[in-house]
C-alpha cells in the first residue's frame, strides 16, 4: 500500500511543486497542481529560511497557514479511518 502511496502521490508532488525546478517553467495548466500541494509552500517556506531567499511576509503568513489546515485536514481525517479500524 505504501508504494502505491508513493508511487502515485508522494512523487507527482516532488514533481509539480517547484522542488527541483521552477513552478513558472511548467505549462500554466498544471501549475495550480504545485500552488495546492503542501510540498511547494514547504519548500518556498524552506528556500526563505536556509537561503535567505526575499519573500513577502504576508506571504510566510500564507504559506504557514495553509500547511497548517492541510495538517489538521490530514490528522482529522486519519484519526477517523483509525477510529473505524479499531472498531472493526
Amino acid at each position: 500500500m505504501f508504494a502505491l502511496i508513493g508511487r502515485f502521490v508522494i512523487t507527482p508532488m516532488f514533481m509539480f511543486s517547484g522542488t527541483f525546478y521552477p513552478i513558472t517553467s511548467m505549462p500554466i495548466y498544471l501549475q495550480w497542481i504545485g500552488w495546492i500541494s503542501p510540498q511547494w509552500h514547504a519548500t518556498n517556506l524552506g528556500r526563505a529560511m536556509s537561503y535567505g531567499m526575499p519573500i513577502e511576509s504576508w506571504l510566510l503568513y500564507v504559506h504557514w497557514g495553509l500547511m497548517l489546515v492541510m495538517a489538521v485536514i490530514g490528522i482529522t481525517w486519519s484519526h477517523r479511518i483509525f477510529v473505524k479500524r479499531l472498531a472493526k
